[in-house]
């Protein structure tokens, strides 16, 4: 385990590499031989073990790359496993009686298979499956099945939308973990104090069932400014990669389409992905001090600047600036 804390740092991970992937591999292998056992154990330990061991790993791009092989040459047999994996344990998570093991290696494996479709190669070979589309799309109706929803939008498989839910006039998109809600809500309610537009909330205009992301997904495609709330765990989080990569697809895009404010939730700060360094890292930074007001102005500040320059008027039409905030 001590293995997977020094891997959710690039730097700690490059370092240790050699180490690392053959331990990744090691653990890759007795997932193998847990899904064959009847009762879903190897060496004593159980499937969920394995798969979490692996889930937490893969968070890092090079460690992902290692198992599924460079995207330039794939390595379809790992993709393989965990597409077949798949309908075999899925049904843990409908069946309330289910042991709670198998219930936790199907929310490992959903968040293995998100960090499979975060990258589009991997996400092609995962769509040639036809049944992991038809399960993925099935567990993404469902109550509280966040991953899954993800998972079913990379995969592109998209369903009817309540357009009456849809922010088409939102300007402004906040980006944090569900770890730092609190600070996330201080956040907010100084912001409100500084300005007149409206707050986007998710649970405020959706129901606990309903598909978050293809709302926000919405919202950050209509914004012209992007606020990240980051800190460690928004590092760990596949989602949050899905959120910047969906609203900067490349890092020249950063620079150009969208107003980029990254807000530091924890003190001294430092980006331990390569992936925020490169998108997160190109944007002002408001560093983390004691004082979430004086924060909440730097940031408001930064944004009325901004709006000189990305907002514009639109031929016969006035343009409503929103702010919408997302878990």
């Amino acid at each position: 385990m001590s293995l997977i804390l020094l891997a959710t740092s690039d730097e700690e991970q490059e370092k240790n590499n050699d180490v690392i992937n053959h331990c990744v591999e090691k653990w890759f292998d007795e997932s193998k031989k847990a899904a064959k056992d009847d009762k879903l154990r190897f060496h004593g330990w159980h499937l969920s073990e394995w798969l979490e061991l692996l889930q937490r790993a893969f968070s890092n791009k090079s460690i992902i790359q290692h198992i599924m092989g460079d995207e330039s040459c794939i390595n379809k047999e790992s993709i393989r496993f965990f597409a077949e994996l798949l309908p075999s344990i899925y049904g843990a998570s409908l069946d309330r009686e289910a042991d709670e093991l198998e219930k936790r290696a199907v929310k490992s494996l959903l968040k293995i298979l998100l960090h499979i479709s975060n990258y589009p190669k991997y996400r092609e070979e995962l769509a040639e499956y036809d049944y992991v589309l038809v399960i993925i799309d099935g567990l993404a109706k469902r109550p509280q099945q966040e991953v899954a929803k993800h998972i079913r939008y990379n995969l592109q498989l998209k369903p009817l939308q309540d357009d009456s839910k849809k922010e088409k006039t939102s300007m402004i998109y906040i980006s944090y973990d569900s770890d730092d809600k609190e600070f996330c809500k201080e956040f907010v309610r100084a912001l409100k104090d500084k300005i007149e537009i409206p707050i986007w909330v998710d649970y405020e205009r959706l129901e606990p069932w309903e598909d978050v992301w293809e709302y926000s997904a919405a919202a950050i495609k209509s914004s012209t400014v992007i606020i990240a709330i980051v800190s460690t765990a928004y590092g760990e989080n596949s989602s949050k990669f899905q959120e910047i990569k969906y609203a900067f697809p490349t890092v020249e895009l950063v620079a150009r389409q969208k107003t980029l404010i990254t807000v530091e939730a924890e003190p001294n700060f430092t980006f331990t992905r390569s992936w925020m360094k490169e998108l997160l890292g190109k944007g002002t930074i408001v560093q983390k001090t004691d004082s979430v007001n004086n924060m909440a102005s730097q940031v408001w500040n930064l944004i009325l600047s901004s709006r000189n320059s990305q907002v514009t008027c639109l031929p016969h039409a006035v343009v409503r600036s929103q702010v919408c905030m997302v878990m």
